[in-house]
């Protein structure tokens, strides 16, 4: 009975609660998973993939698995390979967003295209709208992509190789995070938040701009600003500087809240909150924007959001010795919750190693699910799941004392979705020679 309680591994999903995502055929599940990108959860458990093939990595490879943990074979994987009508990397997808309208299941995928200057290169945004098996739907940009130029003087192709040029990438080290791509279908648009990157002889410049697209034909809805006159527009702090993105979420209004780092000379780490103008919203803490702590290296951040509270995990990657912090402010005007232990941030160790819970979650319960990796050496650790009360203590009916420790066949934690009807992790296998193994591990809620 005890396996049937919240925090231990749903025994009735996949296999003994472990799910593979599968590669392509011929490869053996057992030894190789799909290389996975972006992925997201429909809402009711089933989990989309956007990976490569192993092969060619240029070719996007699509799969799906299925509320109770099988594969969706009956989909298998589905190729969407480069086209040349299309600017450099536009099928570098780094976001996904699966949601259901009128019955029927729609894929989102955003990602970056690369423009070009004799001595510059600029990547931008590209996005594309697959239906239920994962086929671009041609009314939708340019036969299912959709490409907005970022103006003059970027060219699409480009014309003889530009010397001395950091070449762009699929995925920056320019922050931590800056890869990905939030998004979301609301109040009528679909609104996606992502990083334009510079390349200037061998800089890399990064600075988070913000989208709005029609959501069937994929142009460009012009509402954005505070002369509503734009449909991309570069996010800044209430100074106006410019800001990285770092997490996301969008509200129903189509507003939006941003956990950010700063770019002036102590950069910090900040919530903005903006209008669904991208204009920042004054009654949110001072002017729209929260200051909360010093950006550094290797930190892993994760933020959820509901209407009542914002919850903002930090701890420090690839270290042994440091634990995982937790800060909970209100949503409505960004100071602190004081329902959340008394007002203050919690923090989280374990003896013998480093607690780093990169990844937070708020259940309909008002408690924050938490998950990553305890480290006990380089590359050693085992996946952990955390669940605080609303009040901020362990929650001494989740798993043990409050904790779920994987046994050493998982790792750490790549995404984590939490409902009533379970808390699903997207895990690894620890690093090694071998090919990487991610899996998707159920736990009850």
């Amino acid at each position: 009975m005890s396996r049937q309680r919240p925090g231990f591994p749903d025994l009735n999903f996949g296999r003994q609660g472990i799910a593979d995502i599968p590669p392509e055929p011929p490869r053996d599940p057992d030894y190789e998973s799909l290389p996975v990108g972006p992925l997201d959860n429909d809402g009711n458990g089933k989990l989309s993939f956007c990976g490569w093939h192993s092969d060619d990595s240029s070719t996007r490879l699509f799969t799906r698995v299925l509320q109770d943990g099988r594969w969706d074979d009956a989909t298998g994987h589905v190729p969407i390979a480069p086209r040349d009508d299309l600017p450099d990397a536009s099928l570098t997808f780094s976001g996904l967003l699966s949601t259901t309208i009128d019955g029927k299941e729609r894929i989102y995928c955003v990602g970056s295209s690369t423009y070009y200057t004799p001595d510059e290169a600029l990547e931008h945004i590209s996005v594309a709208r697959l239906d239920d098996k994962f086929q671009p739907v041609q009314s939708f940009g340019n036969d299912g992509i959709a490409t907005p130029h970022p103006g003059e003087p970027w060219e699409s192709v480009q014309n003889g190789k530009a010397t001395g040029i950091a070449q762009p990438k699929a995925d920056t080290n320019v922050s931590l995070y800056s890869a990905l791509r939030p998004m979301a279908l609301v109040n009528g648009a679909l609104r996606v938040v992502f990083p334009q990157v510079h390349f200037v002889g061998r800089d890399i410049i990064t600075r988070s701009w913000i989208g709005l697209f029609n959501p069937d034909d994929g142009k460009l809805v012009e509402d954005l600003g505070e002369a509503k006159d734009q449909g991309v527009l570069r996010l800044h702090d209430k100074a106006g500087r410019p800001i990285r993105v770092l997490r996301a979420h969008f509200f129903d209004d189509g507003g939006l809240l941003a956990l950010a780092a700063t770019e002036d000379e102590n950069e910090r780490v900040i919530l903005m909150r903006y209008d669904r103008h991208g204009v920042p919203l004054q009654s949110f803490a001072e002017g729209g924007e929260r200051n909360l702590f010093s950006h550094q290296p290797g930190m892993r951040l994760g933020m959820d959001v509901n209407d009542e509270r914002i919850v903002i995990s930090r701890a420090m990657d690839r270290q042994l010795t440091e634990g995982s912090t937790v800060f909970c402010v209100a949503t409505e005007d960004g100071k602190n919750d004081p329902t959340f232990n008394a007002g203050q941030s919690v923090t989280l160790r374990r003896d013998g190693g480093g607690l780093v819970l990169g990844m937070a979650r708020l259940d309909q319960q008002n408690r924050i699910v938490l998950a990553g990796a305890f480290l006990t050496g380089v590359n050693v650790g085992k996946l952990n799941v955390a669940r605080l009360t609303q009040s901020g203590e362990l929650d001494s009916t989740f798993g043990e004392n409050g904790f779920y420790i994987s046994d050493p066949y998982l790792y750490t934690a790549s995404e984590l979705y939490v409902s009533e009807e379970g808390i699903r992790v997207v895990s690894m296998l620890p690093p090694s020679d071998a090919p990487l193994l991610e899996r998707v591990i159920k736990l009850h809620a």
